[in-house]
């Protein structure tokens, strides 16, 4: 029976429907939210190791076609190659001043030109990440400018009938130049396109080493002549309203390059930071001096330093990367070094310097034993570089956390030495060329910065003084 209350009232002790109801529903929906934050928490945790892993897995690199050589008359190998934006024509450069455009697709010579006529440059420089270069004459005279490819675009109905049945992304060979058809439809060609200016007189002697830097303000350039003498000049370009004529006029200064303790002879390399406040003048044996430019009148040595850690090395191929600020050294064991330059914050240390700062050697690459490095070529996009070797061997590194990316070994029965290597401007491919023959690979590195180290361990960035 019912307990009765001291109230007289019967108290029942039965749940109603209500509450029950309420009970199984709060139960059902606490599982199923529980169930869901749990999937949840699941999901997210298999996204992240969905994203994570590829950032680890080894890229791939596949040897694609291989190419006749491309040879100047004297049978020679070019010591410069670059392909165009789209990647579907390339140029090659020469010593003798002659430039030979190709198809990438299959490595069809289509032109030959020279843009300078019968003259021959004494000195040449393609400085990494655009098409600007330099070159030097026996004169003394300089001439600067653009080598590179111009695209023109042609709506279907105006293009020759053989080039329209085209697939989207394919290539033909038009004169003497690279026909595509883009995914809109329409066509481009892409032609070599060259602009120089007017060769300056900058030196009575012989030109034997260039490079080149554009600031804002205008190109500045860097020389070195016969007689040992470093001119650093900034070009001003001025322009008549009246005629609309264009004067270029050169203002800087130079300095007497006298070789470094231990070594003699001209120096085998003349190179200008990208902000043209540096340069840098190397001998084969890699004592080098600095020389401090920020005030183009008043040119000094910044400091003196040997870049190869041993007696009796011979430095074989010296490169920028991309924006001019790190430095890239190869010798005859086929080692690869880095330099940038760092300020130091000792005080006392600075104040030893000229300019505050100083050149450090910040990483070393594992070359191929046995084979000097010949050439370097730097990405325009991301910190990757190639070098070709003299066995006709290539590898690609990453700067940043001292990664090979891959080994590209020589063609079989062709061993020549790769005297030029150029990275795709997509950073998909590589060409590596020699007296030969042309050598390209399809690479797919997506992720070449990833490394356990480089996450979890100390990176030397540019600028800073040590790992952090």
């Amino acid at each position: 029976m019912p307990e009765q209350s001291f109230t007289g009232w019967v108290r029942r002790r039965s749940t109603s429907v209500r509450v029950k109801v309420a009970d199984v529903s709060a139960r059902i929906l606490i599982t199923i939210a529980g169930v869901a934050t749990i999937v949840a928490v699941a999901g997210v945790c298999v996204f992240l190791v969905g994203v994570a892993v590829p950032l680890f897995v080894p890229g791939e690199v596949e040897r694609g076609p291989a190419f006749a050589a491309l040879l100047d008359e004297r049978g020679e190998a070019p010591t410069t190659i670059r392909l165009g934006e789209y990647e579907t024509i390339g140029f090659a450069w020469f010593p003798d001043g002659e430039v030979v455009v190709f198809a990438a697709a299959d490595g069809r010579e289509l032109a030959r030109e020279r843009p300078f006529g019968d003259r021959v440059p004494t000195a040449a420089a393609f400085p990494p990440g655009g098409e600007t270069a330099i070159f030097g004459f026996a004169d003394g005279t300089v001439s600067y400018g653009t080598i590179g490819f111009e695209p023109t675009f042609i709506e279907p109905s105006e293009i020759e009938p053989s080039f329209r049945t085209l697939p989207v992304g394919g290539t033909a060979v038009r004169g003497d130049g690279v026909v595509e058809r883009t995914p809109i439809g329409s066509f481009r060609i892409q032609r070599l396109s060259a602009s120089f200016s007017e060769p300056a007189r900058i030196s009575d002697a012989a030109i034997r080493l260039v490079d080149l830097s554009m600031l804002s303000s205008g190109p500045v350039l860097a020389a070195a002549d016969d007689d040992g003498v470093f001119h650093l000049k900034a070009a001003t370009v001025i322009r008549n309203m009246m005629t609309r004529r264009e004067t270029v006029r050169f203002s800087g200064g130079s300095l007497d390059a006298e070789p470094p303790i231990g070594t003699s002879g001209l120096p085998t390399h003349c190179l200008l930071e990208g902000r043209a406040d540096s340069a840098l003048l190397v001998w084969s044996d890699g004592r080098s001096v600095r020389l401090d430019t920020r005030d183009r009148g008043d040119i000094g040595e910044a400091e003196r330093l040997d870049l190869l850690d041993r007696e009796g090395g011979r430095v074989t191929a010296v490169s920028f990367m991309n924006g001019k600020t790190t430095l890239l050294v190869a010798d005859e064991r086929g080692a690869i070094e880095s330099w940038f330059r760092v300020r130091p914050s000792d005080a006392a240390v600075a104040d030893g310097l000229r300019d505050g700062s100083r050149l450090v050697r910040a990483h070393v690459f594992p070359g191929d034993p046995g084979a000097a490095a010949t050439s370097l070529s730097a990405s325009s996009r991301t910190r990757m570089f190639a070098a070709g070797f003299a066995d006709g061997s290539a590898r690609l590194y990453y700067a940043t956390n001292d990664r090979l990316l891959a080994v590209c070994p020589p063609r079989e029965g062709d061993e020549t030495p790769a005297t030029a290597v150029a990275i795709s401007p997509k950073d998909d491919g590589l060409l590596v060329a020699g007296p030969g023959g042309i050598s390209r690979w399809n690479v797919a590195i997506p992720h070449p910065q990833t490394t356990l180290g480089s996450i979890f361990g100390k990176v030397w960035y540019e600028g800073y003084e040590q790992p952090e």
